[in-house]
């Protein structure tokens, strides 16, 4: 646990929070690619501060958060002494939580700052005639908006969001162990999303795999269960892939130096 608490507050330090108000900025900035009157509601708000010009950068912010841990482990030379109090796998599980909290945390309250700042701009969170979900099932995500279930729709909204970074910041931090360059490991959630989008595109991969759809986009017109537990799934599930890889990075460092 001391190691599990010390990796945490390495993660949540003074970085953390301007990364986190580093993904705010970015979301503004997506905004200057559209007209804007003044006039939108929040839903609209949401949907064009999250466009894809600026979306990838915000990846590397979370990542840059605790993701160059490990390049930062193997500078200073301290390594091998925490390596062997610890043992390969506690230092590889805390490394790996850390990492995957953390990033998700950057996104999430990157995210809640900006909804936050904007609500006393928009005129109304969601308007009912211009609606993109009205035609969603009664149970769906859409709806729960629809309905009026706003600060819990936006919770949803941010949290489904936020899950992104995490497979991203430990296939960072995995790739870290190859090269220890903190400005290369800092480019691979961007190398990493393109590869994926351009391999969707060939190999056709079906809705429950595409990325803009199970965590980037504000409507959904699936339940929300599914529409919550689809992303947890992929992001555990990427995590301990990249996890494992990096456990197995680690020793193979220390191995061989």
């Amino acid at each position: 646990m001391r190691c599990i608490l010390m990796d945490l507050r390495r993660a949540f330090a003074w970085r953390f929070w301007a990364l986190s108000l580093g993904v705010t900025a970015l979301f503004y900035l997506n905004m200057l690619n559209y007209p804007f009157y003044g006039t939108e509601d929040m839903i609209y708000r949401l949907m064009i501060g999250g466009d894809e010009f600026f979306l990838h950068a915000m990846l590397v912010l979370s990542t840059a958060v605790y993701g160059i841990s490990f390049c930062q482990d193997w500078d200073n030379r301290n390594i091998r002494n925490v390596y062997i109090r610890t043992g390969g796998i506690l230092y590889a599980f805390s490394k790996v939580f850390s990492c995957a909290i953390s990033a998700v945390a950057a996104l999430f309250v990157g995210k809640l700052i900006f909804v936050l700042t904007q609500l006393p701009a928009a005129p109304m969170f969601l308007n009912p005639v211009g609606f993109d979900g009205l035609d969603s099932p009664p149970n769906s995500m859409d709806m729960l908006a629809y309905n009026g279930h706003y600060v819990l729709w936006t919770f949803f909204n941010l949290l489904r969001f936020a899950l992104e970074g995490a497979g991203f910041a430990v296939f960072a931090l995995a790739v870290s162990t190859v090269l220890t360059n903190v400005f290369l490991v800092l480019i691979m959630p961007l190398i990493g999303y393109f590869v994926y989008d351009l391999l969707s595109d060939y190999l056709f991969f079906p809705w429950w795999l595409d990325l803009p759809t199970i965590y980037e986009s504000v409507y959904c017109d699936r339940g929300v269960a599914i529409t919550m537990l689809l992303p947890l799934f992929l992001s555990v599930l990427s995590c301990l892939i990249f996890g494992w890889l990096f456990y197995q990075g680690v020793q193979r460092r220390l191995e061989h130096g």
